[in-house]
């Protein structure tokens, strides 16, 4: 069994289209775990008519307390998983017939090179889509100009290259990632940075859904170019990319803690300890020229022209 998991908020306008292609799976032996966020639309009215046409398939938690933002409610829902395997999907998105199929298979076949053990985390292309679903383009990563192949450490530990909607997770990753601690940035980079350095993380280079960009998206889909960084005020950019700095330092050092430093309780013989370093150096508190020294040892100078001028600078 797939769990689904779906975090809304203020969604009507879109996630019947969404629930509708998940029903049109070709695979269909999947749960969807829905939790809202205090929607103040038709949301949960749309999601509990399906609850009523699928009550084996569609499930509804209710929420407790106040809004947790995506971050929080995702977080939320993969403390909830139970299955197998674990997808992730946005209230706006559209999958294709055999996304499911296609990403279950990719998975199977990594663990049976590797182990059933072993943290594993797939995920695919995307077709980028207008609020009316005309096409903008057709890959994900050449309209962000991102290689979806760089998920080395040095890579993750500065940016995350991984679209949560587009992912699979095995079970052993599931148990690694939760619960997600409060320096986690957001819940897919968290689970790439531990699938790097616990166990593998697989690239289906196939747009297996499309993702709907609009201006109410939490994490859109941005293309990078100079006439948009000119566009920008400096020095809100300069403290935009200061406070990431911080936040991915945060996230780094609660990795250490989650793979077996002193008192976490977790032994960590399976994780590559080359990569492992990578994290310990950055995370630790360095002066300026040194710091530029491990950007640069563990490779993590990457991308285009943008991200790595603004590494060097300011991480």
């Amino acid at each position: 069994m797939i769990d689904i998991l779906l975090a809304t908020y203020n969604g009507e306008k879109y996630v019947a289209e969404l629930i509708d292609s998940l029903v049109a799976q070709k695979y269909q032996s999947w749960r969807l775990v829905v939790s809202d966020d205090g929607s103040r639309d038709g949301t949960v009215d749309i999601i509990q008519e399906y609850q009523r046409r699928f009550p084996e398939r569609v499930v509804l938690r209710a929420r407790t307390g106040g809004a947790r933002g995506a971050r929080g409610n995702f977080a939320f829902l993969l403390g909830l998983a139970q299955g197998e395997y674990v997808m992730l999907c946005d209230q706006d998105d559209i999958w294709t017939p055999t996304k499911i199929e296609k990403t279950l298979s990719t998975m199977q076949a990594a663990e049976r090179r590797m182990t059933r053990e072993t943290p594993l985390l797939v995920f695919s292309d995307l077709r980028v889509v207008d609020a009316n679903r005309r096409l903008i383009d057709g890959s994900f990563y050449h309209y962000q100009q991102v290689d979806p192949t760089d998920v080395s450490v040095g890579c993750l530990l500065t940016r995350n290259v991984i679209v949560g909607c587009a992912v699979m997770i095995n079970r052993p990753l599931l148990q690694l990632a939760v619960p997600m601690p409060r320096e986690a940035i957001i819940h897919d980079w968290w689970l790439a940075l531990l699938a790097c350095l616990s166990g593998h993380i697989e690239h289906i280079p196939e747009s297996l859904l499309e993702y709907r960009q609009h201006g109410q998206n939490d994490w859109g889909a941005r293309r990078i170019s100079l006439w948009a960084l000119l566009r920008r005020n400096p020095q809100r950019l300069l403290k935009r990319q200061l406070r990431l700095r911080n936040r991915t330092i945060l996230q780094a050092r609660a990795l250490l803690r989650r793979l077996g430093e002193p008192g976490s309780g977790f032994e960590s013989g399976g994780v590559d300890l080359e990569a492992l370093a990578a994290v310990r150096d950055y995370a630790a508190a360095h002066p300026w020229l040194k710091r530029r020294w491990i950007l640069w040892k563990h490779g993590m100078l990457t991308g285009n022209i943008y991200a790595r001028a603004s590494r060097a600078l300011l991480f």
